[in-house]
């Protein structure tokens, strides 16, 4: 008799007890198509559990309990499905060998494991991990997930919103898998050598790509870095993931030790990983101590030419470090080629209160540097512990440049140790609000810096031609959330650094660190952050009546989804046309004023400037002035139109046939008053009183019988506020 099936089933509710009573239980079949299907059970007091289902057999796991079994040990063939099962006090071993690389082949699903490690082993194939936990082991890696052990890497793990929590071993030990993607983990309280630890490839013929986002780890005293990349990888991507509060005797909350390969990825191509680069991007690296190296240390990543680092909108605050530097520490990069430099980017980061013994504090520090490019754009370094440097460059070899273009440095500058070879360094629009030298040099070599708009608190013999201010004519207001991804400081009001970077932005620079566009006035704001006081403009040319007021429009228009985070004096000038100031019109203009507004404030606002017009005795005929935007304060940008004519009508106009084309017929009738909203028929807007037009036709004067004499007027200019 042939079998080609075990079944294990409860139908009814409640799990059925299964009582091994110190006893196992082996199921070994010898069959083809064989399956193994456990459902409803509770299975407890063993020794073991084992059931191998023979060659293309596959097991199925569905609402069972493990609890107290020595060994569950589920070897499928070919695919093993685990659905909602628990596992207590139990060590459970799980294999599958799908046929090829794109198959699953081992699958867990809304299942929990308490002090129950887990070890899956998938040589080719997808291991796949949704809403599970993986808690409170105490004795073995609580997730063990191992691929191909040879020669040729091709598994892959998808791991999902799972937690991963309050192990005093290892969390999650990923070795000999082409490819790993965890997005959705927490890891919090692992008390072991790192909450996830990951063995990327074996050779550099064999490299991982490794992409974890959207996960947290946080309150981990552990001795590695709570995560933990080594082995050989071609793309190591960290995105929109916290680490917080982390204790670790090295590194933080990421220890990078992955040498890189020359290989190309094999795998569906991922936009968040790109081939030979390490991208750290938009995280937050809070609260974390390390008492050796640095919440991110890179340690072998400068191997290879071409190697790319990229730190990209992430806001590292409060860690600190007893021996290196409290934010990022890079050991290596560089190798010497200069056909295909190492390139290191720190792009629109926020770097607060770094924290560190003696000697050391820095955000940043690259500790072996040769031959590499560097480039630091739209960053906000904050109040860093050393006094001489937030960014530094610890010892330097051969022909390396570095790029700093619109950066806010607050209380500590950039700090180059260079032991031989030529640097290049190239500072533009950046501010350097210390109280210590901004660019200290230390070297025997002479490096080539060049500087442009940038604004320094203190002189700098590295820095020649900077502009030296105060910190109150620098005016940056508090670090704060302004909007974007990370917080920074924006130039407040009145500060030197409004529009005076000139020089168009490049790259990266082309928006700040927020994603405003610059620039927003007639220049670059320094610094890393554009303050958004918007643009001002005109309407269109206006008429008005004579002895009416001519209510001059003004307008700000911002960037949408950011606040007006200034306020900006509009200087408004009346220049005489055919119209006389003191004659036919009262002052010489005046200034708009423009609140500061909050982020839920309309993207727009509205206010106006009163100029009166005087009444004169007589015709006079149309006259006009010009009025034109002279100045706007903080930044903002002038727009158009910046000049308008306003025309001034004698009183006693009136009659006309409205068509415009100036033959009236003299006595008031056939013609159309203008519909409602529409100009007059000359094309201009209508400020106060609005008789209907009078055109004069060759010889034709038409006069008002009995008109009362007109008294002149004289009032003073005053300025209405819209909202």
């Amino acid at each position: 008799m042939s079998i080609n099936s075990f079944t294990l089933r409860n139908e009814g509710g409640a799990q059925a007890q299964l009582d091994l009573n110190g006893f196992g239980f082996s199921y070994n079949s010898e069959t083809l198509d064989d399956r193994v299907t456990l459902s409803g059970l509770n299975i407890r007091n063993g020794n073991n559990f084992t059931a191998v289902p023979f060659e293309t057999g596959a097991i199925d796991v569905s609402n069972v309990s493990f609890d107290g079994i020595g060994a569950v040990d589920l070897h499928s063939s070919a695919t093993l499905t685990l659905a909602d099962v628990s596992g207590n006090s139990t060590v459970i071993d799980l294999a599958a060998a799908p046929e090829g690389a794109e198959q699953v082949g081992v699958q867990i699903t809304d299942s929990t494991f308490v002090e129950a490690p887990v070890s899956v082993n998938v040589p080719q194939g997808v291991t796949r991990v949704s809403d599970s936990s993986f808690t409170g082991s105490t004795f073995g890696t609580a997730l063990e997930v191992f691929g191909e052990l040879g020669d040729g890497l091709t598994g892959t793990l998808l791991l999902s919103d799972s937690d991963i929590s309050d192990n005093q071993t290892t969390g999650l030990y990923v070795t000999g898998v082409q490819s790993t993607r965890i997005s959705g983990v927490t890891a919090t309280g692992n008390s072991g050598s790192s909450a996830l630890q990951i063995e990327a490839g074996f050779t550099r013929e064999d490299p991982a790509s490794v992409l974890i986002t959207d996960s947290v780890f946080a309150d981990n005293e552990t001795w590695l870095a709570p995560l933990d990349i080594e082995g050989t990888a071609n793309a190591v991507t960290v995105a929109r993931t916290e680490f917080s509060g982390n204790v670790s005797s090295r590194d933080t909350a990421l220890s990078l030790g992955a040498e890189l390969s020359q290989a190309v990825d094999t795998n569906a191509p991922d936009p968040l990983l790109t081939p030979k680069t390490f991208r750290f991007e938009h995280n937050t690296v809070r609260d974390n101590v390390s008492r050796d190296d640095s919440s991110v240390t890179v340690h072998e990543w400068g191997h290879e030419a071409g190697a790319e680092l990229a730190f990209t909108s992430n806001f590292f605050s409060a860690n600190s470090s007893d021996a290196r530097a409290a934010d990022i520490t890079v050991k290596r990069l560089g190798d010497g080629s200069q056909a295909t430099p190492n390139s290191m980017s720190l792009t629109a980061n926020t770097f607060a209160g770094a924290k560190g013994g003696p000697g050391e504090g820095q955000s940043v520090l690259l500790e072996d540097v040769d031959t590499a490019r560097i480039t630091l754009t739209n960053n906000t370094f904050d109040l860093a512990d050393s006094p001489d440097s937030a960014f530094r460059i610890g010892n330097g070899f051969g022909e390396n440049s570095v790029s700093l273009e619109h950066n806010t440095f607050v209380g500590s500058g950039v700090g180059l140790s260079l032991a031989e070879g030529q640097t290049t360094a190239s500072i533009a629009a950046t501010v350097f609000d210390t109280p210590t030298d901004p660019f200290a040099v230390d070297c025997e070599c002479d490096p080539a810096v060049v500087s442009a708009d940038t604004v320094t608190r203190t002189a700098s013999a590295a820095l020649g031609g900077a502009t030296v201010a105060t910190a109150e004519e620098i005016a940056l207001t508090p670090l704060a959330d302004n909007g974007g991804p990370t917080p920074t400081r924006l130039p407040g009001d009145g500060s030197v650094l409004h529009a005076a970077a000139l020089a168009a932005p490049t790259g990266a620079a082309a928006a700040d660190q927020r994603g405003v566009a610059r620039p927003a006035g007639p220049g670059s704001d320094i610094g890393a952050v554009e303050a958004v006081t918007g643009s001002v403009h005109l309407t269109s040319d206006i008429v008005v009546t004579e002895g009416d007021d001519a209510v001059i429009p003004v307008t700000r228009v911002g960037a949408e989804g950011f606040a007006f985070e200034l306020g900006a004096d509009v200087a408004i000038v009346a220049t005489d046309g055919t119209a006389s100031a003191g004659v036919d019109y009262t002052g010489e203009g005046g200034t708009v004023t423009f609140p500061a507004a909050g982020v839920l404030a309309p993207a727009e606002q509205q206010s106006s400037l009163v100029i009166p017009t005087t009444a004169r005795d007589g015709e006079q005929g149309n006259r006009s002035f010009t009025v034109n935007i002279a100045s706007a304060t903080n930044g903002a940008l002038i727009g158009a139109p910046e000049t308008i004519t306003v025309t001034i009508k004698d009183a006693t106009s009136t009659g006309g046939n409205g068509n415009g084309n100036g033959n009236g017929n003299g006595n008031g009738e056939g013609g159309q008053p203008p519909a409602p909203g529409a100009g007059p028929q000359d094309g201009l807007a209508q400020s106060g009183a609005t008789p209907a037009p009078f055109m004069l036709s060759a010889g034709v004067l038409a006069l008002l019988a009995g008109a009362a004499a007109l008294t002149a007027r004289s009032l003073r200019g005053r300025q209405r506020h819209g909202s």
